[in-house]
């Protein structure tokens, strides 16, 4: 998706050539790609604006679309990709970017429904050593995030995650 090809970039001048590189490989007319990225510059800038934007722009280190493989056993493999990991001072920090539109009341209801999501991409970020961890939607408009309760990110609890995941994969093949 576009904004999350954007979203790899802080400074505003590298997003917008991004843009002009996608638009160019897309095909798009150039008053159609002016109006698009002016809507994505602005669901970009919800996310400059919030803390946690800025945490992760001082990481140590970062990955934009950290792609994994999460074994879930019995020859289930979930195959991700994180839109953003950071670590700094040995504390991860992961976030996955909601862009569709959502009214910001729905935002705990709309969570929960990620929160198995994200509670795999948790699982496989610790499965690479990255032990103390917190994990966030962000969802970029209306400019909110939710974090996953630390409670999920124990062992235990994401554990019981997958063998639900695993249960309900079996259940449909």
């Amino acid at each position: 998706e576009w904004a999350h090809q954007l979203l790899r970039y802080d400074a505003a001048e590298e997003r917008r050539q991004a843009w002009r590189r996608i638009a160019r490989r897309e095909r798009l007319a150039p008053a159609v790609h002016e109006t698009i990225y002016r809507r994505l510059d602005a669901l970009c800038r919800h996310f400059d604006d919030h803390p946690l934007a800025k945490r992760s722009r001082q990481a140590e280190r970062r990955w934009d679309e950290f792609v994994f493989h999460y074994h879930l056993g019995d020859g289930w493999v979930v195959r991700g990709r994180v839109d953003r990991l950071t670590v700094q001072a040995g504390k991860g920090l992961l976030l996955d970017f909601k862009t569709h539109p959502i009214p910001p009341e729905a935002v705990p209801s709309l969570a929960k429904v990620y929160r198995t999501q994200l509670a795999i991409y948790a699982a496989a970020v610790r499965e690479q050593g990255i032990r103390d961890l917190e994990a966030y939607l962000f969802f970029l408009f209306p400019a909110r995030a939710w974090k996953l309760e630390e409670e999920a990110l124990n062992d235990a609890t994401l554990q019981a995650e997958v063998a639900h995941l695993r249960h309900e994969l079996e259940r449909l093949h």
